[in-house]
């Protein structure tokens, strides 16, 4: 979330619904940060998802749509890749 790369997240019937993008094409990690998690984290997003109460399935679904870019970083997200917020 705080790298920008969660556009959304929906919890309906149990079921998390996670959209989001990568920073750019030539680079997608998306199996790694969905499965294995990346930085700190262990786990993958999934994973995470699935230990909060009542989730029991978890889709994630993927876009290039709107673009990301840095503006979608918090400040703590800033922070940790050592950018000035």
């Amino acid at each position: 979330v705080d790298l920008g790369y969660i556009y959304d997240l929906k919890v309906r019937d149990g079921v998390a619904e996670v959209l989001m993008t990568m920073p750019h094409k030539g680079r997608p990690i998306y199996e790694y940060l969905v499965f294995q998690g990346g930085g700190r984290n262990t786990e993958g997003i999934r994973e995470r998802l699935l230990h909060l109460d009542g989730v029991k399935d978890v889709l994630v679904d993927f876009t290039w749509e709107p673009a990301w870019d840095v503006s979608r970083m918090t400040d703590k997200g800033l922070r940790a890749v050592g950018l000035e917020p």
